[in-house]
């Protein structure tokens, strides 16, 4: 008996330096890797649980390992091909190509991305398909992550400005375009950026190692652009960072001296999105302390705060 709903899993096998590189100058490549196999995991609960019902067949389509590698990372469970193609629209256009031709009659894609996929989710998906030509879950972002078909429209995979907010927008143009029926599902976060972490910590009873929230510990977030002239008066009175004390620096993309201030400090520093709720976000994000603490960097804080804030 042919499978006539056939999920496909788009995932990188796990090498530190290669997963989540965007995380990396706010996390370093080993804990931004940890981070990726935290997310890979959450999706492949759901993928799972789908795939042990007989109507249904999932299938890991991968890059950047052997299958070896792949089955390795995510289990042996499950059916692996290699993505083929040098872009994304054109890996999209092979595996689903490839599912419509095997016997297919619905096929839905997702990434590793979003943390707060469910069962639910995937089997709506699969159940609006028999009503409609195209399904589509937007991203916060801008982008999508998830997307399925009746048909092989691999049209739809053509000419997108792919990583970027314009990814939903231009794929819901084509879709009309060609006259599809499309039904969008809810909207939802995916990790991307050091303040897309956020969605991990609003779903995630234990989080990955690297976010793990400490006990009495306070971090302290400071949003930088070009702030060499007050960061280190600020910094004198914010006090040496240790095992209780996290401070975070998170640039905007500064021209002085800035981010070489904050690293002779002893800050985390890194450079975010710009914008200061992003960079608020970001350090809030990646901090460990129980407490936080959102400071400019020209204000100066009293002597004593730390006793004042655990107070």
């Amino acid at each position: 008996m042919i499978c006539t709903n056939h999920l496909l899993v788009f995932a990188r096998v796990p090498k530190a330096g290669t997963n989540k590189t965007r995380l990396v100058p706010a996390l370093g490549a080993e804990d931004a890797t940890r981070v990726y196999c935290h997310l890979v995991e959450r999706t492949l609960g759901p993928v799972r649980h789908l795939a042990s019902e007989p109507a249904f067949q999932a299938t890991i389509y991968f890059t950047g390992g052997s299958t070896t590698e792949a089955e390795a990372a995510f289990g042996d469970s499950l059916v692996y091909r290699e993505q083929m193609g040098s872009s994304l629209g054109d890996r999209l256009q092979q595996a689903t190509r490839c599912a419509f031709d095997s016997g297919a009659g619905r096929v839905v894609v997702i990434g590793t991305d979003c943390p707060c996929l469910t069962t639910k989710d995937l089997k709506t998906a699969f159940a609006q398909l028999e009503v409609h030509d195209v399904v589509i879950g937007p991203a916060v972002d801008g982008g999508y992550y998830l997307i399925g078909l009746n048909a092989n429209h691999t049209a739809l995979f053509a000419e997108v400005d792919w990583s970027t907010c314009h990814v939903f927008e231009q794929t819901m143009l084509k879709a009309n375009l060609l006259g599809l029926s499309v039904h969008v599902l809810r909207k939802l976060p995916d990790v991307d950026h050091p303040e897309d972490l956020l969605a991990i910590r609003s779903v995630a009873r234990d989080a990955p190692h690297p976010l793990q929230i400490q006990a009495g510990k306070l971090t302290l977030v400071i949003p930088t652009l070009n702030e060499a002239l007050n960061l280190p008066t600020t910094l004198k009175a914010v006090g040496v960072p240790d095992k209780h004390l996290e401070v975070i620096v998170v640039d905007a993309g500064s021209s002085d001296q800035t981010v070489a201030i904050a690293a002779q400090f002893g800050c985390k520093v890194f450079k975010g999105n710009p914008g200061r709720a992003n960079q608020m976000n970001a350090g809030a994000a990646i901090g460990t302390g129980q407490h936080l603490l959102f400071l400019h960097a020209d204000t100066r804080l009293p002597e004593g705060y730390r006793a004042e804030i655990q107070r």
